[in-house]
C-alpha cells in the first residue's frame, strides 16, 4: 500500500485544514518530540509549510505529511494542538479571535485514527511556566 493511500490521513489533513481561516499553527508532541509547522489558506486551500517558511510551496506541503504521517505511524502516539486565527474581532478585547484544539493521533490496525481531546486537556497547555498556575483565557481566546 503506498504510504499516501493510508486510510484515515486525507480525514485527518482534511480536518486540520478546515480549521485553517486565515492561518493556523499546528504543535505536534509525542515523547520527547516537538515539532511544527503552520497552515496559509490560499485561492486553492490551505498549504502547510515550517515556521521559517515564508512562501508555502506544494513541496513543503508534501513534507510536511510525509514527516507527519512518519511520526504517526513510528511512535505510540502524536498530539497534534491547533491555534486558529479567525476572521472575527473579539468586541471586548479588539483582538483577532483565536481557536484552540488538540487531537490525539494514532496508527492502528493499518490505518489513521484521530479523536478530539476535552477541553480540559487543551486547557492544561495554557500554563505559567514559573507558578505552574493556569492562565486565564483572554476574551479573544476559544477552547474546543
Amino acid at each position: 500500500m503506498n504510504r499516501e493511500d493510508i486510510p484515515g490521513l486525507d480525514p485527518l489533513f482534511n480536518l486540520l485544514s478546515s480549521f485553517c481561516y486565515t492561518r493556523a499553527n499546528f504543535n505536534v508532541y509525542s515523547d520527547n518530540i516537538f515539532d511544527e509547522f503552520y497552515g496559509r489558506r490560499t485561492e486553492n486551500g490551505v498549504l502547510f509549510c515550517y515556521p521559517e517558511t515564508s512562501v508555502p510551496t506544494v513541496e513543503f506541503d508534501k513534507e510536511i505529511r510525509k514527516r507527519l504521517l512518519d511520526r504517526i505511524i513510528s511512535l505510540p502516539y502524536v498530539f497534534v494542538f491547533i491555534e486558529s486565527l479567525t476572521n472575527n474581532i473579539d468586541s471586548i478585547s479588539c483582538k483577532q479571535i483565536i481557536e484552540y484544539r488538540g487531537y490525539e493521533v494514532e496508527f492502528k490496525e493499518g490505518k489513521v485514527d484521530f479523536r478530539q481531546l476535552s477541553r480540559e486537556d487543551v486547557l492544561l497547555r495554557s500554563v505559567d511556566p514559573q507558578t505552574g498556575q493556569n492562565i486565564e483565557p483572554d476574551t479573544n481566546e476559544i477552547y474546543y
